[in-house]
């Protein structure tokens, strides 16, 4: 689809932003959410690009890819496309919003027929923040666009929510992040360990290809996956130790236990390892833990990991949060 080359996967995404461009009906605030490293930027960017392509043939031939906007765009430098920044690390506060959206959008656009800004990291915004884009997003200028980029839907005000139209970036099939990391890497162990952990996500992909940390990480915490069933009350409460050493880290561990009971279920429910998110040298052990867990034991765990990252959201200790997380899940049967 024109404009969307450089993206891999999400076509029900591009379908309905290509749509709203050739329908007209494009919206004044869009809330883009998905996982850190799934592709939200990338998308953004290129809607951007679509919408401020200069060609005169019309939406379906945009991006002409050639034009002074595409050009300018290309290298960040278009003066209708900001990107929202922000000093703190943890927040994006409201004299951030105040000084780089609201007092920006009030001028009309400089070469385009629309303004754009794009909020990455959208969860970072404090209420105070939120309250001062959604002074915006009540009232917009006919030509603004606000594309708020998050991880977390539930962080933002209902209102805002409201006022947006949700796209959600759902996991790439594990082919597509294969064409895509096969044409950067030789065939390796840490390629193949890769793609079998990347949860359907290239960024995340890319990180393991060249963080050994990280794969050493993920690799430990699948170990204790594969035998937790087996393991005594005191050997899970040493690895509970373990692994909730640092909140960041448990963050990472609660979806690794989500994407690991995710394909004994679906394994479980179809003997069909096709559907597997992990890779074929998993097949043997997800489908052991499939015979150990039974539907409503599964259950019991998704349920548990949904109160833990609740707990986490909290401020609750990790090991606090972590423990009754593994202590669930050590119950197959």
């Amino acid at each position: 689809m024109a404009g969307f080359e450089k993206v891999v996967g999400h076509q029900k995404v591009i379908t309905h932003l290509n749509n709203s461009i050739q329908s007209g009906r494009v919206a004044h605030c869009y809330l883009f959410v998905g996982e850190d490293g799934i592709g939200k930027r990338m998308v953004a960017t290129e809607f951007s690009k679509k919408l401020l392509c200069e060609t005169p043939d019309g939406p379906k031939a945009r991006p002409c890819g050639t034009c002074p906007a595409c050009v300018a765009v290309d290298r960040g430098s278009h003066p209708d496309l900001k990107y929202v920044l922000h000093e703190k690390p943890a927040t994006i506060s409201v004299d951030d919003v105040r000084e780089q959206l609201n007092g920006d959008i009030v001028i009309r656009p400089y070469r385009a027929d629309r303004k754009i800004y794009i909020i990455d990291e959208a969860e970072l915004l404090n209420t105070q923040a939120q309250n001062a884009i959604l002074k915006t997003i009540e009232e917009p200028p006919s030509y603004a666009v606000i594309l708020l980029l998050s991880n977390n839907r539930d962080i933002f005000l209902e209102t805002i929510r409201s006022r947006s139209v949700l796209v959600e970036f759902q996991p790439l099939r594990r082919e597509e992040v294969a064409r895509y990391v096969e044409e950067k890497y030789p065939p390796t162990k840490d390629r193949d360990f890769a793609l079998d952990h990347c949860r359907g996500n290239i960024g995340r992909a890319l990180h393991l290809m060249e963080d050994e940390n990280a794969r050493e990480f993920v690799a430990t915490v699948n170990a204790i996956l594969e035998k937790l069933p087996k393991l005594s009350v005191t050997e899970r409460m040493k690895a509970m130790e373990d692994l909730s050493q640092d909140r960041e880290d448990v963050k990472e561990v609660l979806e690794l236990f989500l994407a690991w009971y995710r394909d004994v279920a679906v394994f479980k429910a179809t003997g069909d390892p096709r559907q597997l998110q992990a890779g074929n040298q998993k097949t043997a052990k997800i489908e052991q833990a499939a015979q150990a867990y039974s539907f409503a034991a599964l259950g019991r765990i998704f349920e548990t990991v949904r109160e833990t990252k609740a707990l986490l959201l909290a401020n609750v200790n990790p090991e606090s949060a972590f423990e009754n997380l593994l202590l669930e899940c050590g119950v197959a049967g």
